[in-house]
């Protein structure tokens, strides 16, 4: 506040030309919630945040939210005036105590030379301060006194005046000019002009003085502003600036009221803000050429470019104001929030007319015409034709000179005494002047108006554009219609094509003629139709306005997404839209006008103008800053990042400051290795990263505006997810091993005791075929002992005692031994011989030697090493007697048993030269007997297989014998037995 009153008590009042171009500032205050609209100094950062100090606290803009430091995070006091950047880009700040801090980690500090600095200077206000160069703080003093601070040791030294008295004086520093101090005191007379000095140190240079005379009290302002530029400097104090070139060469010129700042931006181009008399700039920094003012009844503090070449000012009554095309340039006419019925060009002047009053601006001025028209009359279109303007209403139609000052009316040619014409528009086309008036074209000769032909409809006529004398396509509220006229007759017909109203038509310099509608885009008139070309010429918005054509062949239009503009290139259009974007007050553009080098347009914000060659300037890359992180349900404490994370920390919400301060409609590209195979896109400033599994990271992430343009610098996070104890390799062995170990102790217990039941079921298996082969022997046994008693008792009932006594001895033996046999499984091959002799010549008793019986076995067997099971050949040689031999008629019954050794086989053979198995089987036919020996010993043979896996192998096969002529001639049995 006791700035603010200086600047106040300073200021000397004067006139001042109106100057009637200006730059379009917005003011953001409001928008950003300002603590305060006091405004001292503004700053860039060099993370692209913008930081203006206020009388409320210290702010910091990031294009869509403002963050301010108070007594309450940290900032000891409310007011800051003066600030200044490092060379890595951060901000210093000096508050009003005098307090020196630094942003550092995303909070303030206090510079340990803080205290120092405070003694040191004992009260007095700082205006300003800056880095001379890496380490070196130069900090200039309201009230005489300059410090210089070197950072690393926080050594203070106050730079001692010069002896002799001069009232201004600057130093160089390097390529900076700095404020040195101030004089000891004020001089005051009453002289109408007065000299005052400024005095110029540069090392390794002579010092300078230069003069500088100005009128009035020479109260001395001790504000003294410099500004450093590429080839010039600039100087300025009380009302004067002066520019100073490396020469040595210098410009004065002064200004209407005491300077506040100065600015040189990297154009070349200088900003000098003033004591409630605005904004200056000179292109250039020539002070002789036509400036440019803006902000005209504002206190402007400080002016800064930042990396998107936009210009912020800090005022000290209306806050923060900011401009994003200085090519944009802005005219302060009154009722700016109407849309003005005429917009044109003609001869160096625009001309603008809305309701009763038309206003002409030329150069750096603005003039109101004295023209009045009538209380109910409302301006529709000015023309300059043939000399004269023309200018019409809704009830008139009125010529006039060049200085507007004879009028004369243009009345019907059918009433000229009586009817005055009126018109909604004109055209000029082969050397004549036509107007439109709501259902009537006309032409005006001589200042008077001769009506063509009523149009079709009443009251739809909205524009029109003369094709040829005579011809006419007119502009309805529904499509367009052809109205040809020819000696008092006329022709009307509707052109196909469209039927949203048409706005504005022009004939182009290739003759073509081009349609805007309000609804359907652009068309093109040929072969009696409209053609829409909305997509030929890149127009995405539908509702156009009007049409122009410049010098260049560059056709602009107004729509209501902005200004087009469409050039044609060897048979291609390619076209740009100017938007807000682009530093235009507003997207909805209405009225057109051309000059030779610029394209004026209404809003409602009024009278806009940009050059035609101005290039479309995309915003500088957006820079892009982590400011927040939540990690599944807790926060992250920033600027730290953690990088090792369990396996539960696995779901980010990254939230950004994407800053771009042109262009704030911001999305994120984004890929992270190690789960995306390309990148990704999320509207807005906000990423969601949720579940990722274990693993190794790096999330890449670039700001985007809506020209594609991406930040240089992404923001690169490198982190690990650990994976659960779960799935760690020494947990995962240590499963593996128990499981393992689980599985050897099922499996041996599985095996152990599969075992047990295979053992158990060979044992049952073994106690079954045992006592099935013993049943299988007991069904034998039975028989031989069945027949030998027939046989014994035979010989008793014959009484032969001597050979029943004989038979009845070998037949006792033969008991014994077969059951003395028949507890055992095998037997040797030599106790089987034994009982099978003995059985056959009990049987050969018994039947008086009714056949013969021959045993061959070779010497090579070892009859004591071969085992066999008892009583298998036994019933064979049974069958072989009794149903083969016993039966003969015509010769002598022949039994062999032979035995061999195959291999490993023993081979044994019964061969008899009985009657056959099929004669046997038709005798048995007869009888009532069936024969159970064969079967026996397969049952037998397939228990023996049971019993004992190295018989697997064992089998009997049965060949019946045939003579020479094919009679039967006996059966020979085969068994085969592996040699256990």
């Amino acid at each position: 506040m006791l700035l603010r009153l200086f600047f106040v008590s300073c200021l000397l009042f004067g006139q001042w030309q109106l100057f009637s171009q200006k730059m379009y500032f917005e003011n953001i205050s409001r928008q950003m919630n300002l603590p305060s609209q006091e405004c001292y100094t503004i700053l860039q950062d060099g993370g692209g945040y913008i930081w203006f100090g206020t009388e409320q606290g210290l702010c910091r803009y990031n294009g869509e939210n403002l963050l301010v430091y108070n007594e309450k995070n940290g900032l000891p006091e409310k007011a800051i005036y003066a600030m200044a950047k490092d060379s890595s880009g951060a901000i210093w700040v000096i508050t009003s105590a005098n307090r020196v801090l630094h942003f550092k980690n995303g909070s303030l500090s206090e510079a340990l030379f803080s205290k120092r600095f405070q003694q040191l200077v004992h009260g007095r206000t700082v205006i300003s301060f800056a880095f001379v160069n890496k380490n070196d703080l130069c900090v200039s003093m309201l009230a005489r006194g300059t410090i210089m601070i070197d950072r690393r040791t926080g050594a203070c030294t106050e730079l001692k005046q010069p002896q002799q008295y001069y009232d201004y004086q600057v130093r160089f520093f390097g390529n900076s000019l700095i404020p040195f101090n101030g004089a000891a005191e004020e001089r005051r007379n009453h002289k109408k002009v007065y000299i005052s000095t400024l005095h110029i140190q540069q090392p390794g240079k002579p010092d300078r003085v230069i003069p500088v005379s100005h009128q009035g009290v020479n109260n001395r302002s001790f504000f003294l502003r410099t500004s450093s530029g590429k080839s010039k400097h600039c100087v300025a104090f009380q009302k004067n600036l002066i520019v100073i070139d490396t020469a040595g060469n210098y410009t004065i010129r002064q200004l209407p009221s005491s300077i506040l700042s100065v600015y040189a931006d990297r154009q070349g181009g200088l900003w000098v803000g003033t004591l409630l008399t605005g904004l200056f700039y000179f292109p250039k920094s020539d002070l002789k050429r036509a400036l440019i003012h803006s902000l005209t009844d504002c206190s402007v503090s400080h002016v800064i470019q930042d990396d998107e070449n936009n210009i912020w000012c800090t005022t000290l009554e209306k806050g923060l104001f900011f401009c994003k095309n200085q090519e944009v340039l802005s005219y302060p006419l009154d009722n700016l929030m109407q849309n003005p019925e005429i917009l044109t060009f003609q001869d160096s002047t625009i001309y603008v007319g809305w309701q009763k009053k038309i206003v002409a601006i030329k150069d750096d001025t603005i003039q109101q015409l004295p023209f009045h028209a009538k209380e109910s009359d409302y301006l529709t279109d000015l023309v300059f034709f043939d000399q004269a303007f023309y200018i019409s209403s809704y009830s008139f139609i009125m010529k006039t000179d060049k200085d507007f000052k004879k009028v004369d009316y243009v009345r019907q040619k059918r009433f000229p005494y009586f009817v005055m014409a009126s018109a909604k528009q004109f055209k000029t086309s082969h050397r004549r002047l036509y107007t439109l008036s709501n259902y009537i074209i006309g032409e005006i000769n001589n200042n008077q108006l001769e009506s063509y032909k009523v149009a079709s409809k009443e009251n739809l006529g909205r524009c029109f554009e003369p094709l040829d004398p005579g011809r006419f396509l007119v502009g309805l509220k529904e499509g367009a219609e052809l109205l040809t006229w020819n000696n008092d007759s006329s022709f009307i017909r509707l052109i196909p094509g469209t039927e949203a109203p048409v706005s504005d038509m022009i004939t182009d310099w290739e003759g073509r003629v081009l349609v805007a509608t309000k609804g359907e885009g652009l068309f093109l008139y040929s072969g009696d139709s409209l053609h829409s070309v909305n997509a030929q010429f890149g127009i995405s918005a539908r509702v156009l306005f009007e049409i122009r054509q410049d010098v260049y062949g560059k056709y602009w239009i107004s729509s209501s997404e902005g200004l087009f503009c469409c050039s044609r290139k060897e048979g291609r259009i390619s076209t740009v839209v100017y938007t807000t974007l682009d530093g235009l007050p507003a997207n909805e553009i209405h009225k057109l006008a051309l000059s030779p080098e610029r394209i004026f347009f209404s809003s409602i914000y009024g009278i806009s103008s940009l050059p035609l060659m101005m290039e479309q300037e995309k915003t500088a890359d957006p820079k892009i800053h982590l400011t927040a992180l939540q990690l599944g349900k807790s926060s992250v404490r920033l600027p730290e990042l953690p990088h090792n994370l369990t396996y539960d920390q696995n779901s980010f919400r990254f939230t950004f400051d994407a800053i771009s301060f042109k262009n704030n409609q911001h999305r994120l590209v984004y890929y992270l290795t190690g789960r995306d195979s390309s990148y990704a896109q999320v509207n807005g400033t906000e990423l969601v990263l949720e579940n990722l599994r274990p693993g190794e990271y790096e999330l890449i992430v670039y700001a985007e505006n809506e020209w594609g343009v991406k930040s240089k610098q992404p923001f690169i996070y490198r982190f690990y997810i650990s994976k659960p104890f779960w799935l760690t390799w020494w947990f995962i062995a240590l499963t593996v091993a128990m499981v393992m170990l689980l599985f050897g102790f099922i499996l041996q217990w599985s095996v152990r005791r599969a075992q047990a039941r295979a053992e158990e079921r060979n044992r049952v298996n073994s106690l079954l075929a045992e006592s099935q082969l013993t049943a299988i022997q007991a069904q034998m046994n039975p028989h031989f002992v069945f027949n030998a008693i027939n046989s014994i008792q035979n010989y008793i009932l014959k009484n032969q005692k001597e050979e029943a006594y004989h038979y009845l001895a070998k037949f006792s033996h033969l008991i014994r031994m077969v059951l003395n046999h028949s507890k055992k499984k095998l037997i040797p091959l030599a106790k089987e011989l034994e009982v099978l002799t003995l059985y056959v010549e009990l049987e050969q008793l018994r039947f008086k030697q009714a056949f013969e019986f021959e045993v061959k076995i070779p010497a090579a067997i070892d009859e004591d090493g071969i085992v066999l099971p008892p009583m298998l050949v036994q019933p064979l040689l049974e069958n072989a007697i009794w149903h083969g031999l016993m039966p003969l008629k015509d010769r002598k019954g022949k039994l062999c048993l032979l035995f061999s050794v195959e291999g490993k086989v023993l081979k044994i053979v019964i061969e008899d030269n009985g009657i056959g198995r099929e004669h046997s089987f038709q005798a048995k036919m007869n009888v009532d007997h069936h024969s159970m020996a064969l079967d026996l010993v397969k049952e037998r043979i397939q228990m023996v297989k049971q019993l004992y896996q190295a018989m697997e192998d064992a089998s009997i096969q049965i060949i019946d014998l045939f003579d020479e002529r094919h009679q039967p001639a006996g059966t020979r049995v085969e068994i085969f037995l592996p040699i256990l």
